[in-house]
């Protein structure tokens, strides 16, 4: 094992630690329904003005998280160079298609395994329409999800995993260990039911196996993307309906995003409550929403 290697490892099991600390810390914590909603208030006598930003505290823990994985990917990438990994093949259409074949087989066994209904999966498997439109009209989702899978394969299929078959002897070994430590950092797995942080488990070993019998990076991030993609898809359907339509959903998400801000004024000086939005994609200061 190179020393690239080892230290990539290190830095790996630093990250995977600070995951397990930080989840058992957050333990028993309940999130509220939109934790990404921030109210500030400020006092102005004879006025109480109430600010309503999707702006989220940069937290020292989040910081170092982020450092800490900004250093494995760029040791990542220095060991798949080194590996040969980035090659013709990464634009292999066969692989390509391969990968989002598998991607979209494996989303139905998953719908299968976690929602117990045989209907749902098949309806999903079939109808791609809705799925397609999806993907047309949010093209920045596509573009994080393939960044994000990117940047995970690199770190764990690419250089973690033949570092531990390298260390071990056991390729099938570092397949589960490190299917484990990518579970670890995902906070979610914690946080979901049982039978999704299972199935979670099985799509990474399955994704270290696939890598395993293949040696392909483009299969193993495309099978990642199309997951991660059909996920946001269902679950802005399901956001949809719960809003009560598409309209609003999209306004929350500005929200969320910090694209809108809300401004209630109220006091003794004012008959009623003032209420402003801010949009920043609207020219000028401010816009008035309602008066009462």
């Amino acid at each position: 094992m190179s020393v690239l290697a080892a230290a990539f490892l290190v830095l790996l099991s630093l990250h995977v630690a600070y995951s397990v600390y930080r989840n058992r810390r957050r333990a028993g914590i309940t999130d509220p329904v939109h934790p990404e909603l921030y109210p500030v208030c400020f006092s102005s006598p004879p006025f109480v003005v109430t600010c309503l930003s999707a702006l989220k505290p940069h937290t020292p823990g989040r910081v170092l998280a982020g450092y800490l994985q900004l250093g494995l990917f760029a040791l990542a990438c220095v060991i798949g160079v080194e590996h040969g990994i980035f090659s013709r093949r990464l634009v292999s259409p066969l692989d390509i298609g391969m990968g989002v074949l598998i991607g979209h087989l494996v989303f139905g066994a998953s719908l299968l395994i976690t929602q117990a209904s045989v209907r749902e999966a098949a309806l999903h498997l079939v109808d791609l329409h809705p799925l397609w439109s999806f993907i047309v009209e949010n093209p920045a989702v596509l573009m994080q999800y393939i960044a994000i899978s990117v940047a995970e394969e690199m770190m764990y299929r690419v250089s973690a995993q033949p570092a531990l078959a390298a260390l071990t002897g056991s390729p099938w070994m570092a397949v589960v260990v490190v299917a484990i430590a990518f579970c670890i950092v995902h906070e979610h797995f914690f946080k979901n039911p049982p039978g999704q942080s299972a199935e979670f488990f099985l799509f990474a070993v399955l994704l270290g196996a696939l890598y395993y019998w293949t040696g392909s990076l483009i299969l193993v991030i495309v099978v990642h993307a199309v997951r991660n993609i059909e996920i946001a898809f269902l679950e802005e359907w399901a956001h949809a309906e719960a809003c009560g339509g598409e309209g609003l959903a999209e306004i929350e998400r500005e929200y969320r995003a910090g694209h809108r801000a809300a401004v209630l004024l109220a006091g003794a000086g004012l008959r009623g409550v003032a209420c402003f939005e801010y949009v920043r994609t609207i020219p000028g200061p401010a816009r008035a929403m309602e008066q009462s």
